[in-house]
């Protein structure tokens, strides 16, 4: 009778500290975002437009820092090195790209420069270190080509996912920024 009971009593999933820090910190960068590009499409929903643009804005800017603190955890685990660089270089080169289309002014760009600089040195070498990463883990541990083919293609599936919200977040701040010099 005991191992009959063992049998029907629910298996409980635990999670460890890493592994719930890295859920609530993804599932709240989520929130964030999410909330910041209803409030894009919603602009009356505080009955005001500037308070509605700055909570919006706020929303996706905090959104998107701390989904670019959690998605390298994430990847890490998948054996993807350097996205920490590339979503660093994206950041820096979003907020260069924001005030480069926002502000026409000479000072504006020369201060910004620096933001180009050090976003497209952080995107380039993320990106080669991403593929250079996603190559060399699907040569390593894999007994058959097309193990490491599936491999390949689930990883970088994964990152082109997350890059692709990360480049959705940015440009829904350029817009909100297009909408504030209207």
């Amino acid at each position: 009778m005991g191992k009959k009971e063992n049998r029907n009593k629910e298996k409980k999933i635990i999670f460890s500290e890493e592994i719930d820090g890295l859920i609530n910190g993804l599932a709240l960068g989520l929130a964030f975002v999410i909330i910041g590009l209803i409030l894009t499409f919603k602009s009356d929903y505080f009955g005001n437009n500037v308070a509605n643009t700055i909570v919006q804005w706020c929303f996706i800017i905090i959104g998107s820092l701390g989904l670019a603190t959690e998605i390298p955890k994430l990847l890490k685990k998948n054996g993807i090195q350097g996205t920490d660089d590339l979503l660093l270089g994206s950041i820096f080169f979003g907020a260069w790209l924001i005030l480069y289309l926002s502000f026409s002014k000479t000072w504006v760009n020369i201060l910004s420069f620096f933001l180009l600089l050090f976003g497209l040195y952080a995107l380039i070498k993320g990106i080669a270190e991403v593929f250079y990463s996603l190559i060399s883990s699907s040569k390593k541990g894999s007994k058959t080509n097309k193990i490491s083919i599936k491999k390949l293609l689930t990883n970088m599936i994964l990152l082109l996912t997350q890059l692709a919200g990360f480049a959705l977040v940015i440009v829904q701040i350029i817009k909100a920024v297009q909408e504030l010099n209207m």
